[in-house]
């Protein structure tokens, strides 16, 4: 063997050469002597930077790894490697790099570069640049010198390691949710955001994919980003001055990513066909070359809530000179929502004159409860050049009180944790918080008494995740979590509104505005007066006219109507015509008169009427008394007596109705003389 790695050098095989060397330095090393054991590692190391191709070999048994443990702070995050060199020499690995695998998309790499290694054990740090935070298992080692590649698989071994990996402060973060501002009926659309924090993007592409069968993501040619400038996390607001509005190229599955500095925030959004679900599993790849030449890749998996907790709907109520438009709203949620406000946008056709009072007001939604906005329209001074295919938009902007809860909550622990220098383990402590929230926090308890009950804090369950973090971090993250729950234990309402802001979600609802041919004006005259007996015909009369407001008619032609008299078979019999057709013109009146008996007692409410028509597509209604009542008593009077001492008149009236029984039976005493003379 060792005559055929001498020919080999000499032929100048460099490969046949270093794999020679291989197997004399692992094979057959028992039986060279330690002059041939260093010669043939020199020679190994030599011969590795002439190769043409790499050359794989396992790490064993020329090397033993060992991975110790992860080393992390506010400003790195490392793991520690023990490496044992069985080679009688020094030489230099010019990359030495551990890889940990998470879910289906998340990968990570910690690595070094040009690391010495000397004969013997040898303790080396690893680093890791960019990371999603979570629990990982270890995947595989690679070292490299020149162009041998010593390699060994760790997910292979029985027993697998689990690290917890923190997120890294100097890497860019990403998020994907709904848009804050929601279009009803338009393009729906997944939001994506990328924060770049301390690193930054020179160029890049990003790769968005749904990950959700009910899911689908529409490709397109480009879309339109803004850049927000001198940002530190996702819910901060930005100056105008600090914007910048950019375009994102598709190229094949990706988009291409603009010039980003330190501290800057891309949000950009996403197309998607009509999504049939709730909740939604989006994967996201970035490949990026940073402004210092760094190749780097980022992966995470984001979970984005797409349920609307909200249903609506919308009558128009028309007057003689106006209108009433009510919305109503209803809590389809599990968990209380708080709509903050509510606003109609109209075109110029139409004059907003008066609003509910509810439109500025906070207002506290339970699951399944419901709530009414009214806004009173006018015409505007535009009215007449109006088409009939207007919409209005209801903005309507709410905020889920898990929500409310969870601002201020991760906000003052986020505040501690920076204090106690603890701010990289964040990204794993917010989640369970977010958790314990829903799990133990009484979100209609806090809707009634606006006070947050935060629990008692649950030691075992946290401990159960720190299970892969080192004993003393372990330690330190229960001591600073239950320091937070002892400190924060009630929290207020008032303590709670500053931080809404960022977590508000609104929703631009398109609703179809006032469209009308025609509007009647009905009014039902009850023409007797006194009192009303059940049972008795009463002369109604109903008055008809044409009002032009709404829909001004420059022909002034007739109209052919029809009416219908609403008859409740409980309440009313009708005598006369209950429906018929009639023709009226604008500068006109009609009255039709009928009978109406009361079968029932009380307040009887007047009958409904419907005005329809068969040339005209639409015809408005104004029902001027149509909730007024008539009274109705019975025919016959009672009188109710009440007594002071019910029981001796009671037996008075016994003994005297007894008495007046036996006279008229037997006769009395002055009947029987005066027969008896006559």
């Amino acid at each position: 063997m060792t005559k055929l790695a001498e020919s080999q050098k000499h032929l100048q095989q460099y490969s046949q050469y270093a794999e020679s060397c291989l197997v004399l330095l692992t094979t057959t090393r028992f039986l060279l002597s330690a002059e041939q054991v260093l010669l043939y590692s020199q020679e190994l190391i030599k011969v590795s930077t002439e190769l043409e191709e790499e050359i794989s070999r396992n790490v064993e048994p020329l090397f033993e790894v060992t991975v110790l443990s992860k080393k992390d702070s506010a400003t790195e995050l490392a793991i520690e490697m023990l490496v044992n060199n069985s080679l009688p020499i020094e030489f230099t690995a010019s990359k030495l790099s551990l890889k940990l695998a998470g879910d289906i998309t998340n990968e990570i790499e910690f690595y070094c570069e040009n690391q010495l290694l000397k004969p013997g054990s040898n303790m080396c740090r690893l680093i890791c640049e960019t990371s999603a935070p979570g629990n990982y298992v270890l995947d595989n080692i690679r070292m490299n010198v020149g162009k041998l590649v010593f390699t060994h698989y760790l997910l292979r071994e029985t027993k697998k390691r689990t690290f917890r990996i923190n997120e890294h402060p100097s890497t860019i973060k990403i998020q994907a949710s709904l848009p804050k501002i929601v279009h009803i009926g338009g393009q729906d659309t997944i939001l994506v955001q990328i924060l770049t924090r301390q690193d930054s993007i020179e160029n890049g592409v990003i790769r968005v994919k749904s990950l959700t069968d009910l899911l689908t993501l529409k490709p397109c040619d480009n879309t339109t980003g803004k850049i927000l400038y001198r940002q530190e996390t996702f819910l901060e607001s930005t100056p105008q001055e600090d914007e910048s509005t950019v375009t994102l190229d598709r190229v094949g599955e990706d988009y291409k990513l603009p010039s980003l500095p330190e501290q800057s925030l891309l949000r950009f959004t996403v197309p998607c066909e009509e999504f049939s679900t709730s909740h939604g599993k989006i994967g996201i790849v970035v490949e990026y070359t940073t402004k210092k030449g760094q190749n780097r890749t980022y992966s995470t998996t984001q979970e984005v809530d797409l349920s609307i907790p909200l249903t609506w709907s919308h009558k128009v109520y028309f007057q003689e000179n106006c209108a009433f438009f009510k919305v109503h709203l209803e809590c389809r949620s599990t968990a209380p929502i708080r709509i903050q406000t509510t606003s109609l946008n109209t075109t110029a056709e139409f004059e907003l004159a008066q609003a509910s009072k509810l439109n500025q007001l906070n207002t506290l939604l339970f699951p399944r409860q419901d709530m009414t906005v009214l806004y009173k329209l006018k015409r505007g001074a535009e009215y007449e050049s109006r088409k009939t295919s207007h919409h209005f938009d209801l903005e309507l902007a709410y905020c889920t009180l898990q929500d409310e809860i969870e601002s201020t909550i991760i906000r003052r622990l986020h505040d501690l944790l920076k204090k106690e220098q603890l701010v990289q383990h964040a990204s794993f402590l917010i989640p369970y918080m977010k958790q314990h929230i829903r799990q133990k926090v009484d979100l209609f308890s806090y809707g009634m008494t606006n006070t947050v009950t935060l629990g008692e804090f649950d030691s075992t369950s946290l401990e159960k995740l720190l299970m892969h973090d080192e004993e003393s971090t372990a330690k330190t993250l229960l001591e600073t979590m239950g320091q937070f729950f002892e400190m924060y234990q009630t929290i207020d309402m008032e303590e709670i509104e500053p931080d809404l802001g960022p977590y508000q979600q609104t929703l631009n609802i398109p609703m179809s505005a006032p469209v009308y041919e025609l509007l009647c004006q009905v009014q039902l005259h009850h023409l007797e007066e006194g009192v009303v007996n059940i049972g008795s015909a009463c002369p109604f009369k109903m008055v008809l006219k044409l009002a032009d407001y709404w829909k001004p008619r420059q022909d002034r032609l007739p109209v052919e109507l029809q009416y219908d008299i609403g008859i409740d078979g409980e309440q009313w019999l009708l005598s006369g015509r209950k429906r018929a057709h009639f023709t009226l013109d604008m500068d006109s009146t009609m009255e039709i008169h009928f009978m109406l008996v009361p079968l029932k007692t009380g307040f009887l409410p007047y009958p409904s009427v419907e005005i329809t028509s068969d040339s005209l597509e639409q015809v408005g209604m104004c029902y001027v008394n149509g909730g007024k009542q008539l009274f109705v008593v019975p025919k016959e009077n009672t009188t109710t007596i009440f007594l002071e001492n019910p029981r001796p008149i009671i037996n008075n009236i016994w003994r005297r109705e007894s008495l007046d029984a036996d006279i008229s039976m037997y006769g009395s005493d002055s009947d029987s003389a005066s027969d008896d003379s006559d």
